[in-house]
């Protein structure tokens, strides 16, 4: 299985989540982190 971090972002395929917290970390000047999630599946 993936790591959460490590799979692409749903909007841009190109940027991994990791990434795009490193991302905005840096253009927020804040601290961000993961405290959980919650993985939903559609149909069967």
């Amino acid at each position: 299985e993936n790591c959460l971090l490590e799979q692409d972002f749903i909007k841009d395929p190109s940027v991994t989540i990791q990434s795009l917290l490193t991302d905005q970390i840096a253009a927020l000047g804040e601290n961000i982190r993961v405290n959980r999630f919650a993985r939903l599946e559609i149909g069967g």
